[in-house]
């Protein structure tokens, strides 16, 4: 495969008809790519396709990629960069898998807040709103898409330690990195690695604005296996939630 930019791969995703793969790493210079690979069914092996440079050109954003995610409709793809505080933002060919760069959505600029090292980002299954963890914002910043401009407008900046719309403090979202939306759209989970905590929220699937619910912190023998908690992932059917620790010394049997 004649890819050239993948010394240190960071993040993948697939578009939806997963027949092209996206991967963002660095090269030996590092500088962050995005490559595109053509995936064929049959035997799953990869064909490089394209590759897109940070910082060459327009395109901008994507600098220590975390995270690489193709919108339900197939139609744009957006980048998480950590060392940018950014997003990269691609409208997508879906019978060729090749990228547009559309716009860089960076923290501080149009209004921008809470995207500090931005790290996991979701769409919700509606394709409506993008959801970025902002690690060193403590914050989970909610942007709206537009599904034909695959544009992104700042909506709200949910903090640690500070008021929700309902006037309830955040906690629990000290260090936030994973994130996931739940299959129906009514709630989005979070991991606050520092807390050790996981947060649930409530999402009005309407305007995408979050409120604060709970809050899951790690207390063993009560709650255990959240030490330093990276990752979270919901069960396509909406019954089980599983989330990955990093603390190696959580009992793995937990």
């Amino acid at each position: 495969i004649p890819a050239s930019g993948l010394t240190q791969a960071r993040a993948m995703g697939f578009s939806p008809d997963g027949a092209y793969l996206y991967v963002a790493g660095e090269d030996a210079a590092s500088i962050e790519h995005l490559e595109v690979f053509q995936r064929h069914a049959g035997g799953g092996d990869l064909t490089f396709s394209a590759d897109y440079i940070n910082h060459t050109g327009v395109i901008d954003g994507m600098g220590d990629a975390a995270a690489v995610v193709v919108s339900p409709d197939g139609q744009h793809l957006y980048v998480s960069g950590t060392a940018d505080d950014g997003i990269a933002v691609f409208s997508r060919d879906a019978d060729s898998g090749a990228l547009t760069f559309i716009e860089a959505v960076k923290n501080g600029a149009d209004g921008v807040s809470g995207l500090k090292q931005p790290g996991q980002l979701v769409l919700s299954g509606d394709g409506r709103h993008v959801y970025v963890s902002g690690s060193a914002s403590d914050s989970i910043v909610v942007f709206a898409r537009d599904a034909a401009t695959g544009k992104l407008s700042f909506i709200q900046a949910l903090a640690n330690n500070q008021p929700d719309d309902l006037g309830t403090t955040v906690t629990g979202l000290d260090g936030v990195y994973g994130i996931a939306v739940s299959p129906e759209g009514s709630q989005v989970y979070a991991t606050g690695t520092i807390d050790q905590a996981l947060v649930v929220l409530r999402r009005d699937p309407v305007t995408g604005r979050l409120s604060f619910a709970e809050k899951l912190q790690n207390s063993p023998p009560g709650v255990d296996g959240l030490g330093k908690v990276l990752d979270v992932a919901v069960s396509p059917d909406g019954q089980n939630l599983y989330t990955a620790d990093a603390d190696p010394g959580t009992d793995p049997s937990k």
